[in-house]
């Protein structure tokens, strides 16, 4: 006997349901959320683009790639003091910046621990 098209409708959405809840907990309420952003917090955002700003006019929210020239994909650059200090490896991208316990600055060994300045600047 075949089920009526009411029957299939209501066990497909059940199906969703059920679905739904095998990849990760159903949140119902916006406080639920980790974290969350208003639209003036996402204007702010270089290639955000809300409501009006956007190119298309039925979207609500454009991200767009930011351009070669973006601030955002600059490399950031060690200031001189820390140059020394760091020891990293910028061929290889699985490396992790660490820093050296001394140096010689004018046949003189200088440890890192003896240098606040140094130490909190190198934290991050």
């Amino acid at each position: 006997m075949e089920k009526s098209l009411r029957e299939k409708a209501k066990n497909f959405f059940k199906y969703l349901l059920e679905l739904s809840t095998l990849n990760g907990k159903t949140i119902r309420s916006m406080k639920e959320y980790v974290k969350t952003w208003d639209c003036w917090e996402l204007e702010k955002i270089e290639g955000c683009y809300i409501g009006e700003q956007c190119s298309n006019e039925f979207n609500l929210l454009e991200i767009h790639k930011p351009n070669k020239e973006s601030p955002l994909l600059k490399v950031p650059t060690l200031s001189n003091k820390l140059q020394k200090w760091v020891n990293f490896n910028y061929t290889d991208e699985t490396s992790t910046p660490t820093h050296h316990e001394r140096i010689t600055l004018n046949d003189e060994n200088i440890h890192f621990q003896d240098h606040p300045d140094i130490v909190h600047s190198f934290a991050f």
